[in-house]
């Protein structure tokens, strides 16, 4: 009989292709912050990691986990980052990954159902705030003893960034395989999607591309409006949507944060010698509140 605990051929095509889209977010996240310091404004990979595992069983999470820290030492390595600063990262990112899989999943052995308001209190706690929090206590600790960077900052900006991309990526990708996405696309049409959704898109798109004018408090109103129309999917879809296009803007040095800070919002997952001037908080509250 076959150990449950070695992965066959289809299990190995499948940990293969996740970590690998795992490596590839990192890399993305390192490179889009390489001139400005350690800390992302926002890193997706290890909320995309957690929303997959949390939909498989317990046995199988270890070679997922492994390769993917494995990819994830490589982007660092190919950052320029060196063994010792790579692998301690890397395991820092895997420690939030475990800690908020086995919280999270505790006895259950189903995909957690985020509509669930008990639910979705234990995301909040475990997913989005222990599990990032443990994740910024070790890098932060390791960058202060090898490369001497603020802890109490580099904590703050490490925590933010992941939490951010816990609270988007993680309930999108569990919306789309949940009952929640099957049942909105029964009570709306694709056309009604298409519109509530490109306006939430239009909206935001006019609120960041200026940054005269502090307008956030306009896109709630349509972000709410969503919700209540199309439920748990397509309140996530909605805050994937402003999350990307807030964020992209305000990189460049769009939007209306720009008055809060008079610059461009950088940051992180980069280079441990690097600046870590960046505060995703702004970004991290508007995308968190309608949640």
């Amino acid at each position: 009989m076959r150990n449950r605990l070695l992965p066959q051929i289809d299990d190995l095509r499948s940990i293969l292709l996740v970590a690998g889209l795992f490596g590839l977010t990192a890399c993305l996240g390192i490179e889009l912050t390489r001139e400005t310091g350690r800390v992302a404004l926002i890193w997706v990979a290890n909320g995309g990691l957690i929303a997959f595992l949390l939909s498989k069983p317990r046995y199988k999470w270890r070679p997922y986990l492994i390769a993917s820290n494995v990819t994830n030492i490589i982007a660092n390595l190919a950052s320029g980052d060196a063994f010792v600063a790579s692998a301690a990262l890397s395991f820092a990112n895997s420690a939030e990954v475990i800690v908020a899989l086995v919280l999270m999943r505790g006895r259950h052995a189903i995909t957690p159902d985020l509509t669930a308001w008990p639910t979705l209190f234990r995301f909040a706690a475990y997913c989005a705030l222990l599990a990032p929090l443990t994740s910024a206590i070790i890098a932060s600790a390791f960058l202060h003893i090898y490369a001497d960077v603020d802890f109490v900052a580099t904590v703050q900006r490490w925590f933010l960034a992941d939490s951010l991309g816990i609270i988007i990526v993680t309930p999108l990708l569990i919306a789309v395989r949940s009952k929640a996405f099957t049942l909105a696309h029964k009570t709306a049409t694709p056309l009604e999607y298409v519109i509530t959704l490109g306006l939430v898109a239009l909206c935001t798109i006019a609120v960041f591309a200026q940054s005269s004018y502090p307008l956030l408090f306009l896109i709630y109103t349509p972000a709410i409006f969503v919700a209540f129309r199309l439920g748990f999917a397509g309140a996530v879809a909605a805050i994937s949507i402003v999350a990307l296009i807030s964020i992209s803007f305000t990189i460049f040095g769009f939007g209306p944060f720009s008055l809060m800070y008079n610059t461009h919002l950088q940051s992180a997952h980069a280079s441990p010698h690097g600046s870590t001037r960046a505060n995703p908080t702004s970004v991290f509250s508007l995308t968190s509140r309608p949640i």
